[in-house]
């Protein structure tokens, strides 16, 4: 319920580019000017090989960084992490308490793993920031959270956008906070200047979001979308080469859209 890749990545995944061609995908980015890439999942501590696609990308000069649920991150994982120079983690945290945490993850124990994590990165000198999407259930939790966030030594990012299943728009009504309450919310917190509209107002103007223009998502088959929420395929890594696909039809089809072409982002 929580993740937006969680539709793609609900079922085992099979036949994922092997670490060489992860490595030949890197190296293609870098090429084409690429210079920040995130390495996500699903949980990209889970693949054995994940330091090994590290390296490669540190190899040709990318910056990288990682985004995890902390889990999996352990005294050898942090020292890891240092050791290749990683620009920052991400690490998602949904609540101030076990509860709220574990409400959205229903995995028990996994606060207390990600708390962990937070602090081994840190104890590291490593970059941590604390991602959090607003929901109904942790909307009370705000000022906690920007608590813990300081006492660990972290950002903390809170994210006001929960994304429904494209097929199922009305999907995350049930846990999305309305306008208002992220009026009350940002006003509060003193997130934007209450004289400003621009965050509640700009979706309604002509305004493009960075999807196959300035980004764009690679899945562990080595299939390129615009983003990792918005699935239409532009290309296959282990057919054409990103040049190729970055620069096809499909990429141009998408770069002429505007939001008001979209019916699920203009309403």
């Amino acid at each position: 319920m929580h993740c937006y890749l969680e539709p793609y990545v609900r079922e085992p995944q099979l036949n994922e580019l092997s670490t060489s061609e992860w490595a030949g995908v890197l190296k293609q980015l870098f090429e084409m000017g690429v210079w920040y890439v995130t390495i996500t999942g699903g949980e990209p501590l889970y693949r054995p090989d994940i330091f090994k696609i590290m390296e490669h990308a540190k190899e040709q000069g990318l910056f990288f960084g990682l985004l995890t649920n902390g889990t999996l991150v352990t005294e050898s994982v942090a020292d890891r992490i240092k050791e290749l120079g990683v620009t920052g983690v991400d690490v998602s945290l949904y609540g101030a308490t076990p509860a709220t945490h574990e409400y959205v993850t229903g995995v028990t124990g996994s606060f207390g793993k990600a708390i962990r994590a937070i602090k081994l990165l840190r104890e590291r000198k490593i970059r941590v920031r604390i991602k959090t999407p607003m929901m109904k259930c942790n909307v009370e939790e705000q000022e906690e959270m920007e608590n813990i966030a300081k006492q660990l030594g972290a950002s903390y990012s809170p994210d006001p956008l929960v994304f429904p299943k494209l097929e199922q728009p009305g999907s995350a009504a049930c846990i999305r906070m309305d306008d208002d309450q992220l009026r009350t919310l940002i006003s509060e917190r003193n997130w934007v200047p209450d004289d400003n509209e621009l965050m509640m107002t700009s979706l309604k103007r002509q305004l493009i979001c960075g999807a196959g223009r300035t980004r764009c998502a690679i899945s562990p088959q080595g299939e390129v979308f615009p983003c990792t929420v918005w699935r239409i395929p532009l290309g296959d890594l282990r057919q054409q080469t990103f040049k190729d696909i970055w620069q096809g039809e499909a990429a141009g089809g998408i770069r002429a859209i505007g939001v008001s072409d979209m019916q699920v982002c203009a309403t």
